[in-house]
């Protein structure tokens, strides 16, 4: 069993590739990975201090902004071409 696994998902490219597209089609993937890339996008961009400098306000315009990012994020995950490039960057990474 162990052997046609990882013949089927980690030694097959498409087998990879496909697995993953499978993956992020799940709405709750979906969620975790666009909290975890809206969550490294305010990290290395450092918004929530940019934000903070910028009055009382800052602080809870960078909680709405987190959210509506997550939200576009969701959404934008679950389209077309997203799905598209990620298959594709999943299967350049196996090939690698």
């Amino acid at each position: 069993a162990v052997a046609i696994w990882l013949d089927r998902q980690a030694l097959s490219n498409s087998g990879w590739s496909d697995t993953s597209a499978h993956v992020l089609a799940n709405p709750q993937v979906r969620t975790a990975v666009s909290a975890e890339l809206v969550s490294q996008l305010f990290a290395r961009t450092d918004i929530d201090a940019r934000l903070s400098a910028a009055g009382p306000l800052g602080a809870v315009g960078g909680h709405e902004l987190r959210k509506l990012a997550t939200k576009f994020a969701v959404t934008a995950l679950g389209t077309k071409p997203v799905m598209n490039a990620w298959r594709a960057v999943n299967t350049e990474a196996h090939r690698l």
